[in-house]
């Protein structure tokens, strides 16, 4: 945080013996931008956090990060953390949390004090108006953690910040207040008698969190061997803590401020209810089964199938107040679901943020973690890789190959790249084609998808009478593959799948963006014709005749990757093309009039003729058994010059040299495939049931490389 902003000194510390190192703290504040820090070296007790840092009656954020200048640098080193706690506001719920958070974040809390009356929209323009003034590199995270209310304020801070804001923890969030029953149950709190009223806490104590698991929380931090007595003592102090705490509940929230912060509960359900489909951020739901205050664990499910990228953990046991109970790490359980991340590992290095979020865009993307990239890989294509062990072939500048995929160059600062090749049917083979170039050379391809896959992402995933209908099994397969059905969420949605792996729709201004940014492309110049072939069409290549994407790539001198990819295509047996379906009577009229309205991939120069329209007809087929081996084929890479762009004949020379290179790695693989020992589904399954991925045909005879 930039210090020159702190120009207001407010007051120190006062002597307290609940909590140990030096005596006297500076916090420091700047009202206007309602922005607060603080130096501690220890958790407050919340009496004392609400003498020093609710002063005021103005919501504002604090820290509690170490102040020293010789500890500047490394705190502005650190992922930002901005923590929004619950209805109490205080911003110490999580307090137990706060010295391991601290070691990897750069934290701040969001106070509102008791006599706070801000709507829920006015909470929301501070928070935002903080998230957009700092200052940061694209590679430094920014999380936001919402805990219960505080979870309401996080999905719209990251509705409304999409480019500030790049991950997002949820606590048992309180998206589920409107479904539960507290809106019933507020009306008799609030009309508690005031002699009652300070006793709330004592008896709501049980709901709010598990008495035992809060007690653990006292032998956290004692070391190993200490003494049984030591234990017992620690743990009546800890009880005496306890309930010293919770009576100050009540001044937290008096009977006025518990009816304001009930209806900031109302006001933010229904504002996030519009939101949460906005949220494109990776979300990790942390949720206790043994919430009593709210049904967290059947509203984390909920999330799941509303949030593009969300991830839940159910903690067996735990409460409401599951961050303030014993044997709970939340930096230790973030880096075992693998979503904390020092820096963000981006497709291309990128010089400034960007306002918007990243997925869907020609933006440099952030790569999922190695655990995120692992869970895919389970949960999509570990089962088709088992099926299709695929083969990679990588071919050297020199034309010498070698297995693997370790000859591929590099995308960065030097020059972009640009993947040609052959789709296959339904790009059933895609998920693991891009997995495994990222899991083995760390590259995103960026692919250049049909608009129409992107229409209904758009329109915001809702749906509408005017959304184009298409009769395509691309999303209803990749849905399948996700175990999740196809009801237009966006969680759900084809088009989310390929965003994830940094896809964008195809079109010139894209394509020169990505260029421009030296990316990793990934181009299908056969498009939906090839992905959707009819029958007898097999590894036929349905390129358009205009030789553009040559011209446009060498504007930008990028390197040219032809690659060839077979075993899908007469895998499958095609019952239906599109062809035969257009024939049938009412399906065939429904298929002309529903083309008229999906947006054609091919404009201007590459639409050669109304045969080049894009018709999202998919065939009707079934997989043949047992499935083909997976073979991949990278060619020679093809090095492109700026001296080239007004040539229009060696453009079309490239052209025809890249299509002529994509047959022949087709012609090579369909060969080759032959004289594999291990092409046969049973053997290869019987060798690779002990071990490991089953050898393939030679690639090279004398040394490490062999020219084709």
């Amino acid at each position: 945080m930039n210090r020159a902003l702190l120009n207001i000194r407010v007051k120190s510390l006062p002597r307290s013996r609940n909590f140990a190192g030096p005596q006297k703290r500076d916090v420091w504040c700047q009202r206007r931008r309602h922005v607060c820090y603080a130096s501690a070296s220890s958790i407050i007790p919340i009496s004392d956090f609400i003498t020093i840092y609710g002063a005021g009656d103005e919501p504002h954020v604090c820290s509690p990060l170490p102040a020293p200048a010789d500890q500047q640098e490394d705190r502005n080193s650190k992922p930002v953390m901005v923590y929004l706690p619950g209805i109490d506001g205080t911003g110490l719920a999580a307090a137990k949390q706060f010295p391991m958070l601290m070691k990897h974040f750069n934290l701040v809390t969001f106070v509102t004090p008791p006599g706070d009356r801000t709507s829920y929209e006015g909470l929301l323009e501070i928070l935002t108006n903080f998230i957009e003034s700092l200052e940061l590199p694209p590679s430094l995270p920014v999380y936001v953690m919402g805990e219960s209310f505080g979870g309401l304020l996080a999905l719209s801070l990251a509705s409304r910040c999409p480019g500030m804001v790049d991950r997002v923890v949820l606590v048992n969030p309180a998206t589920s207040f409107s479904k539960s029953l507290w809106p019933q149950i507020a009306p008799v709190l609030l009309n508690t008698p005031r002699e009652a009223y300070g006793a709330l806490p004592l008896l709501l104590a049980p709901v709010l969190g598990n008495p035992i698991n809060l007690l653990q929380a006292s032998l956290d931090d004692i070391p190993e061997g200490t003494s049984l007595v030591d234990q017992a003592i620690a743990l009546v102090d800890g009880a005496f803590g306890l309930l010293n705490q919770l009576p100050i509940l009540a001044d937290i929230l008096p009977r006025d401020t518990l009816a304001h912060k009930l209806e900031l509960l109302k006001q933010g359900c229904e504002i996030v209810e519009g939101e949460v489909g906005d949220v494109k951020q990776r979300v990790f739901v942390l949720v206790g089964d043994q919430d009593l205050l709210l049904p967290s664990e059947q509203e984390g499910s909920k999330l799941q199938s509303k949030l593009a990228r969300a991830h839940v953990r159910v903690e067996r046991g735990r409460s409401h107040a599951l961050l303030q109970e014993g044997g709970v790490d939340l930096v230790s359980i973030m880096k075992e679901e693998g979503f904390y991340v020092s820096t963000r590992r981006l497709s291309v290095p990128a010089v400034k943020r960007y306002k918007g979020s990243s997925f869907g865009t020609s933006q440099p993307i952030e790569l999922p973690t190695d655990i995120e990239l692992g869970r895919y890989s389970e949960r999509v294509t570990s089962f088709g890789r088992r099926l299709t062990s695929p083969v990679f072939i990588s071919t050297y500048m020199d034309g010498n190959k070698v297995s693997g995929l370790g000859a591929l160059p590099m995308p960065g600062e030097q020059r972009p790249i640009l993947f040609v090749g052959n789709h296959q049917s339904l790009a059933l083979d895609m998920g693991v084609f891009c997995e495994e170039i990222l899991k083995t050379r760390g590259i995103m391809l960026r692919g250049l998808a049909h608009p129409a896959i992107f229409a209904s992402a758009r329109r915001g995933n809702k749906g509408s009478e005017e959304d184009p209908a298409r009769l395509d099994a691309m999303p209803a397969f990749i849905n399948a593959l996700n175990g999740r059905d196809n009801n237009g969420t966006r969680n759900r949605s084809f088009e989310v799948f390929l965003e994830e792996f940094g896809a964008v729709p195809v079109g010139p201004t894209n394509f020169v963006r990505l260029l421009q940014g030296k990316e990793a492309i990934l181009l299908y110049p056969g498009g939906v014709k090839e992905a959707y072939r009819k029958k007898g069409q097999e590894y036929q290549l349905f390129w358009p005749q205009k030789s553009e994407f040559v011209r446009m790539a060498a504007k930008y001198d990028a390197i040219i990757v032809p690659f060839a990819g077979v075993g899908v295509d007469d895998g499958l047996n095609i019952v239906l093309d599109s062809d035969e379906m257009k024939d049938i009577p009412f399906l065939g009229q429904f298929i002309s009039q529903s083309s008229e309205a999906i947006p054609q991939a091919r404009r201007g120069v590459n639409a050669d003729s109304e045969e080049s329209r894009d018709s999202f007809v998919s065939p009707i087929a079934v997989p043949k058994l047992p499935p083909n081996r997976l073979y991949y084929m990278f060619q020679k890479p093809i090095e492109l010059s700026k001296e080239i762009v007004d040539d229009r004949e060696a453009c079309e020379q490239i052209y025809r040299d890249v299509k002529k290179s994509v047959e022949d790695g087709i012609e090579y693989l369909l060969e080759k495939r032959n004289t594999d020992p291990y092409s046969d589904f049973g053997t290869r399954l019987a060798y690779e049931s002990f071990r490991g991925t089953a050898p393939t045909f030679p690639i090279y005879e004398h040394d490490d490389h062999n020219n084709m």
